[in-house]
């Protein structure tokens, strides 16, 4: 960089980071995909070059490029707890500037449950969600007696306090840092033996959260989920010689390079219908995918003030995996689906009748919700067909549960 900047030594600097979200249902959530999660990443790594004393709150896991010397600490998930952290931080961490650089949504439910809600009714059947506005972080701030700079939950940069000439020099590069793009997990999968009957079988394979773009300042409606399970599968198969088409939803996790895998990106859910009903005909469908139900024609305009409320009409969302299983000419021969559920009483009977529903040949089911994690790096799966009993796979590493269904995929074709 040929811009000289003022040195940051003797400077503390406190950094937000990362995306919070908006629980609705230990399932589905409220976020905002405006900016990227890891900005804040990139800033602090930036400000920590040039002498800072960095320290950085964020919700979500630290970037793979981040220096040794940042204190990093685990923030709040939700946008009004973000508030009181950064000031319990403060009053223990006194601070030269604050930065806010989290990605923080305008929107949150009325009411939350940890209990997914069975609200679903047929395509394009809408569905009514109140929501209410989230704190105004800029207006939070402003008597925290310290420069800060960052963007309010409109997206929309904003400057509090007196800015030195010092911070007011690094403005520009911190408020449009360049993010950390997420790796594939390291250590990819040993080379495998490509035996049959699933070498040169082709499979399209779905992961990842799918996101709704509700407002113009970028909320979206989503499903918590990293894509790790996805990206694991997709790497297993690829190993045992599958030609694999890999549907990616905003995933943070992608499977580690391989000739045999070719990845298409989208967002939404129309989207991933149409870039699976394009790459048919296939041997295999697996929809690991995290589509959410719900979204809207056309986003709306919403400037909330904090605790105002407004109702939302949602539509239902197209069936990826009922499309497929039901398709007239082009259905594969081994269709599957993943069912999660926050209640572990009604877990195997949702699986047994979204088979059904779905017309698929298999159900991965497995337990979600606050307690159990989505975005967490083990799974607790079920193997759930028409013809006999659910087959328990156990608590294992994404990993192990890929090559587990692997060899139940490799059973179910011969």
């Amino acid at each position: 960089m040929n811009v000289s900047l003022p040195s940051l030594d003797n400077k503390r600097i406190l950094v937000t980071s990362g995306r919070t979200i908006e629980n609705i249902d230990g399932v589905r959530c409220y976020a905002n995909l405006r900016r990227p999660a890891y900005q804040g990443h990139a800033a602090a790594a930036f400000l920590s070059d040039h002498g800072a004393a960095v320290s950085l709150i964020t919700p979500t896991d630290c970037g793979p490029c981040l220096a040794q010397n940042i204190l990093v600490r685990p923030g709040p998930l939700n946008t009004d707890d973000s508030i009181p952290d950064i000031r319990r931080f403060l009053a223990q961490h006194p601070c030269d500037a604050l930065l806010c650089l989290a990605c923080l949504p305008s929107i949150r439910p009325e009411q939350t449950t940890n209990q997914k809600l069975k609200i679903k009714e047929g395509d394009g059947t809408p569905v009514s969600f109140i929501v209410r506005g989230t704190a105004d972080i800029k207006e939070k701030v402003k008597d925290l007696g310290l420069p800060v700079l960052g963007f309010d939950t409109g997206q929309q940069p904003f400057a509090a306090g007196n800015i030195p000439s010092w911070l007011d020099a690094y403005a520009p590069f911190v408020l449009d840092a360049a993010p950390l793009l997420s790796t594939p997990e390291p250590d990819p999968f040993p080379v495998l033996s490509s035996a049959p009957p699933l070498a040169g079988k082709t499979v399209i394979l779905t992961s990842g959260p799918t996101v709704e773009t509700l407002t113009t300042a970028g909320d979206v409606i989503t499903n918590a989920s990293s894509g790790r399970q996805g990206a694991a599968l997709a790497s297993a198969l690829a190993q045992h010689g599958v030609l694999v088409e890999f549907v990616v939803g905003n995933a943070e996790v992608l499977p580690p390079g391989h000739p045999n895998i070719h990845v298409t990106k989208v967002l939404s859910a129309h989207a991933m219908l149409d870039a699976c009903l394009n790459l048919l005909p296939a041997d295999m469908f697996i929809g690991v995918a995290a589509v959410a139900d719900f979204g809207c024609e056309t986003p709306i305009d919403l400037p909330l003030h904090e605790n105002e409320s407004h109702t939302l009409t949602l539509r239902q969302n197209p069936d990826i995996l009922k499309a497929i299983a039901t398709h007239a000419t082009q259905r594969p021969r081994l269709v599957v689906g993943f069912a999660a559920e926050t209640d572990p009483e009604t877990l195997l009977d949702y699986a047994s009748k979204k088979g059904i529903d779905k017309n698929a040949d298999l159900i991965c089911a497995n337990l979600v919700g606050p307690a159990n994690s989505l975005d967490k790096t083990e799974n607790r799966l079920f193997l759930v067909s028409r013809n006999a009993p659910p087959i328990p796979l156990g608590v294992r590493s994404k990993r192990q549960a890929a090559e587990a269904l692997v060899d139940a995929l490799a059973q179910a074709l011969l």
